[in-house]
């Protein structure tokens, strides 16, 4: 089982397969630029994206246990959250969205997962409305149920949550409405994937980037 809020441990050449892999560069100029054999390229690829995919399985979804500053914040269990989200889109049908935060670190300071923890959760308390529902998928990724809401509002809601917190790990927001008779489930997946993917790509960068720094 993955250890919540660590990422992949991708090696040195796996991270710049998957950076230059991203930015477009094909097989054959990966191959140059890399100064290594096609099959060797191919290798470091498929290794990558194994742990990515393992990663993101391992990080997916799942029942988690509220600690008690969650209890005392209205945060609720996963099963509980669904229940109440069910009953409320009951009543206002589509007209609702779903948001998820995640942080997320590449460090081993496994003691900082609570702090982390704690902190976010007053501060996503702070930002919401009495009646958004909120529940957690892991012990760093919160799910928010924001029911009759207007685009603008996501805007503001979204740009309140990814600023003005102290956490020192990187902080992911994402934000979606349903289309057509979509459920919260599944959007609050998609939120959750795009999450993941932003992390890929812009850790992956941010690694390259410090890596060429130091070359």
């Amino acid at each position: 089982m993955a250890q919540p809020g660590l990422g992949p441990r991708l090696t040195k050449r796996e991270r710049e397969t998957l950076e230059l892999v991203i930015q477009g560069m094909p097989l054959d100029r990966l191959s140059q630029t890399m100064h290594q054999s096609p099959k060797m390229v191919e290798r470091y690829l498929h290794q990558g994206l194994q742990k990515l995919e393992h990663w993101s399985q391992q990080a997916a979804p799942g029942p988690t246990h509220n600690s008690a500053q969650d209890r005392d914040l209205g945060f609720l269990r996963p099963r509980e959250a669904e229940r109440a989200i069910a009953r409320i889109v009951r009543a206002v049908g589509p007209n609702w969205a779903c948001i998820v935060m995640l942080a997320i670190s590449d460090g081993f300071k496994m003691r900082d997962v609570g702090t982390v923890a704690d902190a976010m959760g007053r501060h996503i308390h702070s930002r919401l409305r009495e009646g958004d529902v909120v529940t957690k998928w892991s012990p760093t990724e919160w799910v928010m149920f924001l029911p009759r809401i207007t685009g603008t509002h996501i805007e503001t809601v979204t740009q309140r949550l990814q600023h003005g917190h102290n956490a020192p790990w990187p902080v992911y927001v994402a934000a979606l409405q349903p289309v057509g008779q979509e459920s919260f489930a599944h959007v609050a997946l998609q939120c959750h994937q795009h999450l993941l993917a932003r992390y890929v790509s812009q850790d992956v960068a941010a690694y390259v980037n410090a890596l060429a720094g130091v070359l």
